[in-house]
């Protein structure tokens, strides 16, 4: 991505993210029949800076990865009430993991805060991701939409959108996403919706 298993193909980043890299492949599609659900060409797996391993997939021309990054130290989320970060700017990935147990890390990935995400540079968009990896953009999501079906005028709408193709990006779907409902980070500390919601 169960709140009818909810899962919106490109709901907003608002403050934790849980998310797959993505790259452009070397080669694209040659006919009106989009790749979808094979590893990238040349791409079958990539390893992050701490050496964990994820596997790619093609969805239509882009190149994503399966997992959701899982990458950095594990930081304790501490509930205050108020808005608050437990991670800081330093040389060190800092991540969370749902309901502070790192169970939940080796399944679903790391919980970011957005500074940490980006590495607290909003110029680049490699952020945490492996080197030639970029966190996708709105209009990356806008393309593996228009891929799923979703037509260029609801592509382009705000908001919740679509039909079935958040259902394309879950785990055991054709697209081989693999997408996890692995819950989000309040801003005061606590955590919520683990099998229910993801925001990518």
């Amino acid at each position: 991505m169960k709140l009818i298993k909810l899962l919106s193909v490109s709901a907003l980043i608002l403050l934790v993210i849980s998310f797959g890299c993505k790259k452009q492949p070397k080669s694209k599609p040659v006919d009106n029949n989009p790749l979808v659900g094979v590893e990238c060409p040349g791409i079958p797996f990539v390893y992050d800076v701490d050496s964990n391993k994820y596997t790619t997939v093609i969805i239509g021309t882009q190149c994503w990865l399966r997992q959701n990054m899982n990458v950095g130290v594990y930081k304790l989320s501490v509930y205050s009430g108020t808005e608050h970060s437990d991670v800081s700017e330093n040389d060190t990935i800092e991540k969370y993991c749902f309901k502070n147990d790192t169970n939940y890390c080796a399944v679903y990935g790391g919980l970011y805060d957005w500074n940490e995400m980006m590495k607290y540079n909003n110029q680049s968009t490699q952020g945490i991701c492996p080197t030639g990896w970029h966190i996708p953009t709105d209009g990356d999501w806008k393309t593996l939409e228009l891929t799923l079906g979703l037509s260029k005028t609801m592509v382009d709408s705000t908001g919740f959108r679509g039909f079935y193709q958040g259902q394309d990006l879950l785990k055991n779907s054709e697209t081989k996403f693999d997408a996890l409902f692995a819950g989000f980070r309040f801003l005061n500390g606590s955590f919520s919706h683990e099998n229910y919601f993801a925001s990518f």
